[in-house]
């Protein structure tokens, strides 16, 4: 199950992103911003997803001391 979602939550910030380079691209952004606010992007992509996976490991160790 905490593999499943990961994937999603991996799938879903590539959504973001595709669709952040996709309307920069259209609205027609100049590049410095649009590389500015992928690499604020990526920094909170990368915060949440080690969110996730720690808030994750807690659960399964919290699981693993009940059937103890």
């Amino acid at each position: 199950m905490r593999v499943v979602i990961q994937i999603g939550a991996s799938i879903i910030v590539m959504a973001v992103f595709v669709g952040f380079t996709w309307s920069a691209n259209f609205f027609n952004w100049p590049t410095w911003l649009i590389f500015s606010l992928l690499l604020i992007l990526f920094i909170l992509a990368t915060g949440s997803m080690t969110r996730l996976s720690l808030a994750l490991q807690k659960k399964k160790q919290e699981d693993n001391d009940e059937k103890n």
